[in-house]
């Protein structure tokens, strides 16, 4: 088993993508004449929190086997991968260090399913 690490620009990445989520889910309904629509508004707001632990959780249970697939080619140093993560999919680019059995996650790219 490998232990994954994401590097800053990559967790930047993802925090920055969860809190557009976020805020785009709650922009829906801040003006909205629609009864309740408190409780839409905390429906996504907890979604976006599933979505976070959702997308950690999927590159560390994908990322850490000993064969990542699908493997896709190498781009300017970094192998790549697609993982499915909710409605999302996930375009993981990292390196890899065989010795010490770790792999880096550089970068990352969201694309809606």
């Amino acid at each position: 088993m490998f232990r994954v690490d994401i590097i800053d620009q990559a967790s930047y990445k993802i925090r920055n993508f969860v809190g557009f989520y976020f805020k785009v889910s709650l922009d829906l309904f801040a003006d909205c004449w629609i009864e309740n629509a408190w409780i839409i508004r905390k429906n996504y707001i907890n979604k976006s929190y599933e979505l976070k632990s959702e997308i950690y959780k999927d590159i560390n249970k994908n990322l850490s086997l000993p064969v990542v697939l699908p493997k896709l080619k190498q781009i300017n140093n970094y192998l790549s991968t697609v993982i499915s993560s909710k409605w999302w999919n996930l375009f993981i680019y990292y390196t890899k260090d065989k010795k010490e059995k770790i792999r880096f996650i550089e970068d990352i790219e969201f694309n809606r399913r």
